[in-house]
C-alpha cells in the first residue's frame, strides 16, 4: 500500500530524493508491531518519508525565502495557495507533502476522535528551524569558499 502510494505520487519522476520507504515502514513495524496499528505504520512511513522529500527538497532546491513561503503555509493552517508563485516541481512536491498530511491526520482523528492535526503541526514547525538554519549555514559556507578562494586566486596572481 506504501509502495503503491509512493508511485502514484510521481515524486520520484519529479525530483531526485532517497528512496527509503521500505525502510520506513520497516521503522513503523518496530515501533507499533502489533497488527491493529497497521494504519500506525503506514503513517510512520508515509510522514517520514515526506520529512525525507523536505529535507532533499530544502537542501537540493529551496532558497531561504522559499521555505519561509513553506513555514507560512504551516502557521497559516496548511493553506498552498501561499506558495502559487514557487517554481512548479516545488510547488508540486510541497502540495504533496500537505496532502499526505491532511490524509493521515485525518485517518488518525477517525481512528483516535480527537482532532491530530495541532501535533503534526507542531511536530513540523520544531523542524523547520532546523532546515532554515542549515540553508543560512549552506549560504554562510559557499560565500566563505568564495572568499578564501578569490583571496588565493590574487595571492597566486602576485607570484
Amino acid at each position: 500500500m506504501c509502495h503503491r502510494w509512493w508511485v502514484n505520487s510521481e515524486i520520484p519522476k519529479i525530483i531526485a530524493m532517497r528512496d527509503r520507504l521500505i525502510e520506513y515502514f520497516f521503522w513503523g513495524v518496530s515501533t507499533a508491531d502489533e497488527v491493529e496499528l497497521s494504519s500506525t505504520r503506514i503513517s510512520i512511513a508515509k510522514i517520514s518519508n515526506c520529512a525525507t522529500l523536505l529535507d532533499d527538497l530544502i537542501d537540493d532546491y529551496a532558497t531561504y525565502e522559499q521555505l519561509q513561503l513553506f513555514k507560512e503555509v504551516i502557521v497559516q493552517g496548511w493553506d498552498v495557495s501561499i506558495v502559487a508563485n514557487m517554481p512548479p516541481n516545488f510547488k508540486f512536491c510541497l502540495e504533496f507533502i500537505v496532502k499526505t498530511v491532511h490524509e493521515v491526520t485525518n485517518e488518525a482523528t477517525k481512528r483516535q476522535g480527537r482532532d491530530m492535526m495541532p501535533f503534526i503541526t507542531k511536530a513540523v514547525c520544531i523542524l523547520l528551524p532546523t532546515f532554515l538554519l542549515h540553508i543560512c549555514v549552506c549560504v554562510c559556507v559557499y560565500i566563505y569558499i568564495y572568499i578564501y578562494m578569490k583571496i588565493m586566486a590574487q595571492k597566486i596572481a602576485f607570484f
